[in-house]
């Protein structure tokens, strides 16, 4: 990838980090704005702990883990990593920042339980998938047969899979 394509990259992982953030701030906003009047406060409080383990745990600790692979920061928002990162939660699954946004964002439509919330949050998801797919392109025209291999091994989004994956390669099974 030239200089050039690599400045186009970064671009749009900035444009994309900008949307999903707007995104997600806007659907916190009607979420605290509707919190109040919830019908289910136990759901709000499942919310509550879904949203911070999505936020924090698993998107903080993939921001984390993609940080120390990543080369110099350059003119963009992110970083372009050095090679495929296949370790931690990206050894689980391949978005796992995405994903952590997506389970906060339904977090967010359990603690908001009114309907602006969930359309908001569904958009969020939806676009956070979108992006992952267009990702994976991007990542295929770079890396090519690493991440091939790497996409073989690891599922997009589905953790569950990631999960029993991972614990087949150690026991020699793959499920």
């Amino acid at each position: 990838m030239n200089q050039q394509d690599q400045g186009a990259s970064r671009a749009r992982r900035g444009l994309d980090t900008a949307t999903y953030t707007g995104l997600f701030l806007i659907q916190g906003f009607f979420t605290l704005r509707h919190a109040p009047t919830a019908t289910f406060p136990t759901l709000t409080l499942v919310g509550k702990v879904i949203a911070i383990l999505g936020l924090f745990v698993l998107g903080g600790y993939a921001r984390a883990e993609f940080l120390k692979h990543a080369g110099p920061r350059g003119e963009g928002t992110w970083p372009l990593p050095k090679g495929v990162v296949a370790t931690g939660p990206y050894a689980i699954v391949r978005h796992p920042m995405s994903l952590g946004m997506m389970i906060s964002s339904a977090g967010l439509m359990m603690i908001g339980q009114h309907w602006t919330s969930y359309l908001v949050g569904a958009g969020l998801i939806l676009y956070l998938y979108l992006a992952a797919r267009l990702e994976e392109a991007l990542n295929l025209e770079k890396f090519g047969d690493a991440y091939v291999d790497y996409m073989k091994r690891v599922p997009r989004l589905n953790a569950v899979l990631g999960f029993l994956r991972r614990a087949g390669d150690r026991t020699g099974s793959t499920p």
